[in-house]
């Protein structure tokens, strides 16, 4: 029986892949579980295994091409077996643009007049909206010139005539590999998630000591970040409302915490993910975001090692930067940056002393987090890191 090959679905916000290469050509054999394609998602490329016996008979999507999960890729079947029915399917998916030049947009959808009536189906009307794309600007290929979904994100937009006048032999260049996938996933969560931002200022004075106490003791360098994570990971399991995912209308609240880590690059930013950190100590933390970072460096990640996190921390203290809004990692629900840390004048009770200070902001999902709810995270944190012996007892 005829087995189709699809776009698997790597993940809970992936809607698309790039069938990066193909390991098998049309007419070889394959047996079920032996690599068969590799897919690039988030400059990751994944080996996938072959979903049945048999000989691919049909390549429909080849190599570069961009498609959407659960589209048609290939079909195995036996070389006398019928496979007309599945050769008749459509597919959905589409290759890739030319990366040379962005198009303007057309002059006939540019200079259609605001009075016509502008046929549009629902879902292209709904993602105009999202885009602020106007209508009378795009040019519908569909019946009667109906603008489709398709129509709306092909849309490009043109190159304004000041840029022009500036330079005549300017083009514009389409965002690529990581940084358009950082694009698309940050303008999807800006989109989708009402984004609110809370900050505090915290004391870590105690953090410091525990940091050198470690290493006096144990002869054991951890940093900032190890600390913060371990920190973190306790005050999650105490607010399990942000220790979660939404995704497709479904809020998935997770016991264990997988902690991502944002580690940035020269061309972009990657997130590894901690796996189950609730469950490991301080020294296991640290061995596996040092390995996951070198990792990263390399562009060596493995898929599973760049999926399934419930919670984001991101630092651009490094960087000298005291506040900032983080923005959602879809489909987490909450995010936690980290400010630099400042030796400042604080009271402590009636004395004026120097103690070492550092700002951290939250960002997270209005929809399924209020802000009390967020601020008593925050406030558990904040305890935490002002005493993290008895956070970690």
């Amino acid at each position: 029986m005829a087995v189709k090959i699809v776009m698997p679905k790597l993940g809970l916000t992936m809607k698309e892949g790039t069938v990066s290469k193909w390991l098998k050509q049309e007419g070889e054999s394959v047996k079920k579980g032996e690599p068969l394609f590799e897919v690039s998602t988030d400059k990751i490329n994944n080996e996938i295994e072959s979903p049945g016996n048999g000989i691919l008979r049909k390549i429909v999507a080849p190599a570069e091409a961009k498609v959407p999960v659960s589209a048609l890729l290939g079909i195995i079947a036996e070389a006398d077996e019928n496979i007309s029915d599945i050769e008749t399917e459509m597919p959905a998916n589409q290759q890739k643009p030319d990366k040379k030049a962005v198009p303007a947009a057309k002059p006939a959808a540019a200079a259609r007049r605001s009075d016509d009536k502008i046929r549009v189906s629902p879902v292209a009307k709904k993602l105009a909206e999202e885009k602020g794309i106007p209508l009378e600007n795009i040019e519908g290929t569909g019946p009667k010139g109906r603008i489709t979904k398709e129509d709306v994100e092909n849309y490009q937009l043109p190159v304004s005539d000041e840029v022009q006048e500036q330079d005549g032999d300017i083009q514009g260049v389409p965002l690529e590999g990581l940084r358009e996938v950082i694009a698309e996933r940050l303008q999807e969560s800006w989109q989708q998630a009402p984004h609110v931002t809370i900050t505090r200022e915290v004391d870590v004075s105690a953090l410091k000591a525990l940091k050198e106490k470690i290493k006096n003791d144990r002869n054991q360098k951890v940093s900032f970040t190890d600390l913060l994570a371990i920190l973190t990971t306790k005050a999650l399991q105490k607010h399990p409302d942000l220790n979660a995912q939404f995704a497709d209308g479904l809020l998935y609240r997770h016991q264990g915490v997988h902690l991502g880590i944002a580690v940035a690059l020269e061309n972009g930013l990657m997130v590894p993910v901690v796996k189950n950190a609730d469950r490991k100590s301080i020294s296991e933390i640290h061995d596996e975001m040092r390995e996951l970072a070198q990792k990263a460096k390399f562009n060596r990640l493995e898929s599973d090692e760049l999926s399934g996190a419930t919670f984001t921390i991101t630092n651009l203290g490094m960087e000298g930067v005291d506040v900032f809004t983080p923005i959602i990692n879809p489909p987490e629900c909450a995010i936690l940056g980290v400010g630099r840390m400042v030796d400042k004048p604080v009271f402590v009770g009636d004395e004026l002393l120097r103690r070492p200070m550092m700002w951290l902001s939250l960002s997270f999902d209005h929809r399924i987090v209020d802000g009390q709810a967020a601020a008593r995270f925050m406030t558990t944190l904040n305890q935490s890191i002002e005493e993290p012996g008895m956070a970690l007892v």
